[in-house]
């Protein structure tokens, strides 16, 4: 009964997270010059434009993941008597780079289902929210299913 409570308020608060962190959520879509031309009708060489889209977080996206990363640390008893600045900046600067290098997250180990059920809510929270908030996230996300 314990994890089903841990599960229903790690749920709650990765969907509050999430929806935190795509607040911010800004998208642009510019276009960028290719190498490549064409002539039009008038025999005039045209550059073709590629359209590229970019996505912004912001800050309450480094904030959300920042709780993310603390509520972790909570989570897996890092919190206790011999709990430093130079564990904190060790566990911080590992976080990292894992979230950079999926492999470093997989190959994790331990007893953190709690961490990934968190990290994971949140993240699909977040797609979800965005994709509503903008109609150009939702389309570049619809192109990409696999045939």
């Amino acid at each position: 009964m314990n994890d089903a409570l841990s599960v229903a308020v790690l749920f709650i608060f990765a969907i509050g997270i999430g929806f935190y962190q795509s607040v911010s959520f800004k998208v642009k879509v510019v276009k960028i010059k290719s190498k490549y031309f064409f002539l039009d009708k008038d025999s005039q060489e045209t550059n073709i434009y590629q359209k590229t889209l970019y996505a912004k977080g912001g800050k309450k996206y480094l904030i959300g993941w920042i709780l993310i990363f603390l509520i972790s640390l909570f989570l897996n008893g890092d919190f206790n008597d011999s709990f430093t600045f130079y564990k904190f900046s060790h566990e911080l600067v590992k976080e990292i780079i894992a979230d950079l290098s999926i492999f470093m997250k997989l190959k994790a180990t331990g007893n953190d289902w709690k961490s990934w059920e968190l990290l994971g809510f949140a993240n699909i929270a977040y797609l979800i929210f965005i994709r509503q908030k903008s109609a150009k996230m939702n389309e570049f996300f619809k192109k990409r299913t696999i045939e």
